[in-house]
């Protein structure tokens, strides 16, 4: 309740308005930019269903990804690599630079089919997905690893305790 007090005047110092007045649910259904919403399974301070019930409502181009974690969870590197596809599809772009590798469409359009398929590989291609190296991986995240792949969360998730902002 604190953190939200100081929220609460930090926005109404900052922008000059009352966070309570902002009514979401109100305004998406006539929204028609292409939306990426992303929500935590476990964030306590916005509860999921926040996300769920915006994503259901919002009228245009839009995706819902649900990840582990809370609210200031650092985000796993599917979420990281969900957005690099949404912007690609979005912005319909021919070629993408991820983690200092150059992407193609076709490789981009492949792991966009596992995305859609919820099995995070698309059929006939390699497990080596992306085939993005640890030393890439590590530029663009500050993490190690072998490989990078796209993979994808199918996983539903349930309400917390956090604040009603709706």
């Amino acid at each position: 309740k604190a953190a939200l007090a100081v929220m609460k005047r930090s926005v109404r110092k900052r922008a000059d308005f009352d966070i309570a007045d902002v009514a979401p649910l109100e305004v998406v259904p006539r929204a028609f930019i292409p939306a990426l919403f992303g929500h935590a399974h476990q964030d306590a301070f916005i509860r999921i269903h926040h996300s769920e019930r915006l994503h259901a409502a919002y009228s245009g181009d839009k995706n819902l990804i649900k990840f582990d974690g809370d609210h200031n969870s650092r985000r796993p590197d599917f979420f990281y690599n969900s957005v690099a596809i949404f912007f690609h599809n979005t912005l319909q772009l021919d070629t993408m630079l991820v983690g200092g590798n150059q992407l193609n469409s076709e490789v981009m359009r492949i792991h966009t089919a596992a995305v859609r398929s919820g099995s995070g590989q698309a059929p006939g291609t390699p497990r080596e997905g992306l085939g993005i190296t640890g030393a890439a991986r590590h530029n663009a995240r500050g993490t190690t690893g072998d490989t990078w792949q796209l993979p994808v969360s199918t996983s539903a998730g349930g309400e917390g305790e956090g604040e009603d902002f709706m």
